[in-house]
């Protein structure tokens, strides 16, 4: 204590024959980096306040993906705030939220078309995507029985004959054939002019994390009249 008591005294009497310049000049000299040190942690504590505190990032109530043809952000954003109001219960509201991406890969080439396959997948092995939803081309492509649930073996109230079969192979033997996904052509909730045209279907993730949610989704969506 007496040592800083010192250091202080010392400092004060270095600037007491000093002019306000030179007492400017001086602190700024020998102070700077003290400084420049106490902003960076006061920005870095306030980043963090407002990351955990103010501002917290909301956790994904259910991802869903959106696969093949362009759809425009409002209607990414419109789906969202839809199905929060349907399936989200209120007191999910302030730190969870429903996250729809769409992956635009039809007519792309090149980096951008791997780009949105590499996002994809990343999304699907982070646990981010729950629903599937894709043109029958799309289904075909990229071999939907080996990353699309059974939905005969989920609690869905839409008729598996009007659902979309497809092979399980082992081997290159096939093992069964099983629904995979409906379509979304009598669907009223996706009643976007976009969505008839391109004539798509729904699913689940195998692994999805929120699979109940999902097959919650999916009966709000085929049953809605």
């Amino acid at each position: 204590m007496n040592k800083i008591k010192q250091n202080i005294s010392e400092e004060l009497a270095k600037l007491k024959p000093m002019d306000a310049a030179q007492k400017r000049e001086y602190i700024w000299e020998y102070y700077k980096i003290h400084f420049f040190v106490f902003v960076f942690i006061l920005v870095f504590t306030l980043a963090i306040l407002d990351v955990l505190v103010f501002n917290p990032q909301k956790t994904t109530f259910l991802g869903v993906a959106i696969f093949g043809p362009y759809v425009d952000p409002e209607i990414c954003l419109d789906i969202e705030k839809r199905l929060e109001t349907a399936l989200m219960p209120e007191i999910y509201a302030d730190n969870s939220k429903i996250n729809v991406t769409n992956f635009y890969v039809d007519d792309q080439q090149g980096q951008m078309y791997y780009a949105s396959l590499e996002k994809f997948v990343a999304m699907i092995q982070a646990g981010e995507i729950d629903i599937f939803i894709a043109s029958f081309d799309s289904l075909q492509q990229y071999t939907a029985g080996d990353f699309l649930h059974d939905l005969s073996a989920l609690d869905i109230d839409y008729p598996t004959d009007r659902m979309l079969y497809f092979d399980i192979n082992h081997d290159d033997e096939i093992i069964k054939r099983l629904p995979l996904a409906a379509p979304l052509i009598d669907s009223d909730f996706f009643d976007y002019d976009h969505f008839a045209s391109e004539h798509l279907y729904i699913g689940i993730i195998i692994n999805a994390p929120r699979i109940d949610t999902a097959a919650e989704m999916i009966n709000l969506v085929l049953l809605s009249k």
